[in-house]
């Protein structure tokens, strides 16, 4: 449809109630005007490209689910026959917030601006309420059915639509069945309650995951679908709405909970699937300028993880052994040594690299995975007076699966907190980027690149190690050790 068929002769000067502001109980912040805008074109029918559909990413708390409240009420009162449907994760959330429209279009204020708009009285139910003009607003949940009720009108003009207010909860958002029965029902269910084709849908929620509804429809229909995207904290540091949200909140919540920040809050949620540690992640240092033997000690606590392996054989396991620094800014990968060794070589191999990193580095702490293969060694290590410890998942608040693992850690390395020495060996990430580091660090961050959710790649031993680490590092909240 074209835009000039939905043209409105007051719709610039009233949406959202621009033209009286003195009359509208919200703060809005300049990111808001762009929102406001971004929906004037929405129901125009002036997305770019002849999009029809709009997906507004946008921080917790920054004012979302009244944006919705008021893209309804707002277009109900130029267009009273205009017929909704109003969406959440579940019908009981989706119903209160539909009331809440109803309220605001039965207030003092809305009157003023609206005075020809007229709600139907005696609703007998919660899931809906009507204008005496014929339209209507009717709440569901993504965990329910829709009977009776479309949403638009079979006209040229604007006569309605489809609000999506957050789909899914952020607690739900991992369990894949829970993700693909929302994108089911949106599909099945949703699409085929509009009565037109032209009839808009707008969904206002939090990025949570790359296979959330946003996700899917940019997957599954990316030409009818415009998508406006607004961090909490832009390029240069400043943030959205500080009053908010501040720059101390969105430090404290990178540090301990950096997939909430980057996918709630940045909208840049981490892919979780195959690929799950991306080799353009990895951030280099200068070891010169970090650890040297004059500063052994003193930039952090050096340690060092093992996740070990008995046999010799091409196709098994290898043995991994590797140091590390942290500190309360990162965690600094060292040095590594690893091979495929029988237990004799593998004792040999994890006390001289031990001794490398005391006299070097000044190393306190040596963990290794306490499993089958990892249990003898730490107690051999142990009569040979070496402060070995066993390593489990659990103690340190990490899942027991690897998947779950990698997983956990996938968000301290996209968050550029551990990092890998610069060196002369170069690995590419695609046709403009080039990591150089070295040979150790190399394999360990082409491993991890290949590490995939389903378990089909060759071998985990370095991913398994650095898992170790973050584990330890996180658990000391930076610096790792102080157990």
């Amino acid at each position: 449809m074209r835009a000039a068929a939905y043209r409105h002769p007051d719709l610039a000067e009233h949406f959202l109630f621009r033209g009286e502001m003195d009359l509208l109980p919200r703060v809005v912040r300049p990111f808001h005007q762009v929102i406001f805008d971004k929906i004037t074109n929405w129901a125009l029918g002036d997305l770019p490209d002849g999009k029809r559909h709009l997906a507004i990413c946008i921080p917790p708390r920054h004012g979302k689910t009244v944006i919705g409240h008021d893209t309804v009420a707002c277009f109900t009162g130029l267009f009273p026959d205009s017929q909704w449907i109003y969406a959440s994760y579940s019908t009981e959330l989706a119903q209160a917030q539909t009331m809440r429209i109803r309220a605001v279009m039965s207030s003092d204020w809305y009157r003023q601006v609206y005075p020809a708009v007229g709600l139907k009285p005696g609703q007998g139910t919660q899931k809906y309420f009507e204008t005496v003009h014929g339209g209507y607003v009717y709440g569901v949940g993504s965990d329910g059915t829709i009977t009776g009720f479309g949403a638009g009108r079979k006209r040229p003009g604007f006569g309605g639509g489809i609000i999506i207010d957050d789909p899914i909860k952020p607690a739900e958002a991992r369990s894949e069945t829970v993700r693909a029965n929302v994108n089911t029902w949106f599909t099945e269910t949703l699409l085929s309650r509009r009565n037109s084709d032209e009839t808009p849908i707008l969904i206002i929620m939090q990025r949570l995951h790359p296979d959330d509804l946003v996700g899917h429809v940019l997957k599954t229909m990316p030409q009818l679908w415009d998508v406006v995207t607004i961090p909490a904290q832009n390029a240069s540091g400043e943030m959205l709405w500080p009053e908010t949200f501040s720059a101390e909140s969105a430090r404290v919540l990178q540090e301990v909970d950096p997939s909430t920040w980057f996918s709630q809050y940045q909208q840049s949620p981490v892919p979780p699937g195959g690929n799950i540690i991306k080799l353009a992640w990895w951030k280099t240092y200068n070891p010169a300028q970090v650890f040297d033997e004059a500063q052994a000690g003193k930039s952090g606590l050096v340690f060092l993880t093992a996740d070990t392996a008995y046999k010799a054989k091409k196709d098994s396991d290898a043995s991994v052994i590797r140091a590390w620094c942290g500190t309360q800014g990162g965690l600094y990968c060292l040095d590594a040594v690893y091979g495929r060794w029988e237990f004799p070589r593998l004792l040999e191999e994890a006390q001289k690299f031990w001794a490398k990193w005391q006299t070097q580095g000044g190393a306190r702490e040596f963990w290794v995975e306490d499993k089958a293969t990892g249990t003898p060694l730490v107690q051999t290590m142990l009569e040979n007076g070496i402060p070995a410890r066993g390593w489990t998942p659990g103690e340190f608040g990490f899942p027991d699966d690897k998947v779950g693992r990698v997983n956990e850690a996938s968000w301290v390395v996209h968050a550029g907190y551990v990092l890998i020495p610069e060196g002369p060996v170069e690995v590419v990430v695609d046709d403009t980027i080039r990591i150089y580091t070295d040979a150790q660090s190399k394999a360990m961050i082409e491993e991890c690149a290949a590490f995939a959710s389903d378990m089909s790649h060759s071998f985990d031993d370095h991913v398994d190690s650095l898992t170790q680490a973050v584990s330890l590092w996180k658990d000391a909240g930076g610096v790792v050790g102080g157990r």
